[in-house]
């Protein structure tokens, strides 16, 4: 033996013949706790880290032809295996998966094994074709030539599935298929699968069922409805996620309408599907609003949430809620469409079905969170009363009405927010928030919105443009066209006129961007004061509120233009009613006109 500064300790044998007596033979006779972790192997040489509660040492093992050398990174004195050498040296004997990198004879032995599986067993030489590797306590023998292909009847039988055409999965005509919302297996969040399955006489699946296949269904629909079906099912396939997004709640709202007419299960088990645990259910979408109830006690309000459902009552806390937007109600399930409605139903149910705020805290509370919730649902204040005839007689909120509608840039699209004003408050008509007003008292009271004018306003904006049509169901509080589709003029101009026949004020027209066009229909004035021999024309043309110049009306006319100029903005012009009136009215040349 021999010994260096950085005591290294050489041992004249392999480590193969390096048993458990050589190592207590050449120990200091210490021990330490201590935890050994394998930092790197390879062919002949491996490295590991002993760790106790204040050091960490790195121990290396090198195997040089028949000689293995220990080098430990500590300061140990004694010309013996210190504590840290004694105990990786074990470490690396007595497993057998590590032993191979530094025993030829036992490693040749594994190598064949898999050497095999190419048609290698015969070749001496194996270290030349194959590595050793040691991952994550397991080993893995990989040829050094990616390209080297194995042949074993397994993989042949890969390749040959490879290069054969799937046959289409027929099922049997006896087989039925169904939905299944069950628990995901390791989240908690719900998935949707459609099964299929023999029934019984009573219609109910029997086993064994199987899963569908979504892909193949989606590819045979041919209508519109049940391709949204099929695709919203494979976004529920596997869901790993438990918060939802618009997009999941158009899928859910897809899903339930089931236009296929397929049953829908549920079942509570995550591991398997048995028809013995599956429970036939209705899911409906949710026909009414849930309202959050805030009563006033002597110090604190007191939060809480209930709905109207066929002349019942039900307080959210007494219903059985499934994955947070699912009420369980008879043998419904009713979906809550709306997502912020679907927060505070999670928010509710972690805290006992309630929320309770300190009277000092809650006017700070109302302003900074209930009054933007009340923009997505509809908020019952107890304490507040209506207002009494007195009330309203003093205050204007019933008599000072007016309808608006805000255009804003949305992207490429336009958004259009229907609004009702009741004297100072405004209050966007697709939204649940309430008018309060005070007294001279400081009485808060509660004044009832007008809903005739509001639906008066919503069903016109509607029947105006289909794409506004479709969106009546979505629970935004605007509605949006595209700013192609908004700005034609075909649409505009006449939808423009009808809204300010019926009184409706139109803000953001001008500040929507790219738009220079005023909404305006041409209207010409022609005025004629004559004497005896004179007369003088006076002519007008406006686009709404804006003049135009003559000339370059006269100019539009020429020209055949749809369009005038006027400083920085075009305004439209119809040549079937402005500028037919212009060519109809001619002047004689010794007349004198006046242009305003």
């Amino acid at each position: 033996m021999s010994q260096n500064k950085t005591h290294h300790i050489t041992i004249e044998s392999p480590v193969s013949e390096v048993g458990y007596s050589k190592i207590y033979e050449l120990s200091s006779g210490e021990t330490i706790s201590s935890s050994i972790e394998l930092l790197q192997i390879d062919l002949d040489t491996v490295v590991f880290e002993s760790a106790t509660q204040n050091t960490i040492q790195q121990v290396t093992i090198n195997q040089i032809d028949a000689q293995t050398t220990i080098i430990c990174d500590c300061d140990y004195e004694q010309k013996r295996l210190c504590p840290h050498q004694s105990q990786t040296l074990l470490q690396l004997i007595k497993d057998t998966n590590l032993m191979l990198f530094f025993n030829k004879e036992m490693r040749v032995q594994k190598l064949k094994q898999k050497a095999f599986d190419y048609g290698l067993e015969d070749v001496q030489e194996l270290d030349d074709h194959f590595i050793l590797s040691y991952e994550q306590n397991r080993l893995n023998i990989t040829p050094k030539n990616p390209a080297l292909t194995p042949v074993t009847q397994e993989h042949l039988s890969t390749l040959k599935a490879s290069i054969t055409p799937e046959k289409p999965t027929n099922f049997n005509s006896e087989d039925s298929l169904f939905v299944v919302i069950s628990r995901h297996k390791y989240f908690n969040t719900f998935q949707l699968d459609l099964c299929s399955a023999k029934t019984t006489k009573q219609h109910k699946p029997k086993n064994p069922i199987a899963t569908a296949d979504l892909q193949q269904h989606l590819w045979e629909a041919s209508e519109l409805a049940s391709m949204k079906f099929h695709i919203g099912l494979d976004r529920f396939k596997n869901r790993a996620t438990e918060e939802l997004s618009q997009l999941d709640i158009e899928a859910l709202r897809t899903i339930i309408r089931n236009p296929l007419n397929y049953p829908i299960y549920y079942t509570n088990k995550s591991d398997s599907l048995s028809a013995s645990h599956l429970s036939p259910i209705e899911t409906r979408l949710l026909p009414t609003e849930i309202t959050l109830q805030v009563s006033k006690y002597k110090e604190t309000y007191e939060i809480s949430a209930q709905l109207e459902l066929h002349e019942k009552t039900h307080n959210l806390n007494d219903l059985q809620i499934h994955y947070g937007c699912f009420l369980e109600i008879g043998s419904s399930w009713y979906l809550v469409e709306k997502l912020p409605v679907i927060h505070i139903i999670r928010t509710l149910t972690k805290q006992s079905g309630k929320m309770i705020i300190a009277e000092s805290a809650f006017g700070e509370f109302r302003k900074q969170f209930l009054d933007s919730l009340e923009n997505h649902m509809p908020i019952t204040y107890t304490f507040i009363k209506k207002a009494s005839t007195r009330q309203l007689a003093v205050s204007d909120y019933l008599e000072d009405m007016e309808k608006i509608i805000y255009l804003t840039d949305h992207g490429s699209h336009v958004m259009l927010i229907p609004v009702m004003r009741y004297s100072d408050v405004e209050i966007s008509v697709r939204s649940n928030r309430q008018v309060y007003g005070r007294d001279l008292k400081g009485q808060e009271f509660l004044v009832n919105r007008d809903m005739e004018a509001e639906t008066e306003l919503i069903s016109l904006l509607i029947k105006q443009h289909p794409d506004l049509y479709e969106q009546l169901e979505n629970p935004l509080d605007h509605f949006y066209l595209h700013k192609r589709k908004f700005l034609d003029e075909d649409w505009f101009l006449p939808v423009f006129e009808e809204w300010g026949n019926h009184h409706i004020r139109i803000f953001g027209f001008n500040e929507l961007e790219g738009n220079k066009i005023n909404p305006g229909k041409a209207q010409v004035d022609i005025k004629v004061h004559s004497g005896l021999n004179w007369f003088n024309a006076s002519i007008v043309v406006k686009f709404g509120a804006k003049k135009a110049s003559l000339k370059k009306v006269q100019v539009a006319v020429k020209n055949k233009s749809k369009y005038v100029e006027l400083g920085e903005a075009h305004w439209v012009c119809y040549q079937k009613n402005g500028s037919n009136a212009l060519k109809s009215f001619s002047l004689p040349a010794t007349s004198r006109m006046m242009i305003y």
